[in-house]
């Protein structure tokens, strides 16, 4: 597992998306307890 520079960007807007997608999850689940 070789940590290339072109290798750094691609890995975080890939790790952006999974991100992104449990933040929403966890603001709807708050927003359902809140309810």
């Amino acid at each position: 597992m070789k940590k290339s520079p072109r290798s750094a960007p691609s890995s975080e807007s890939e790790d952006t998306r999974p991100f992104i997608r449990f933040n929403i999850e966890y603001v709807l689940t708050t927003f359902m307890v809140l309810l």
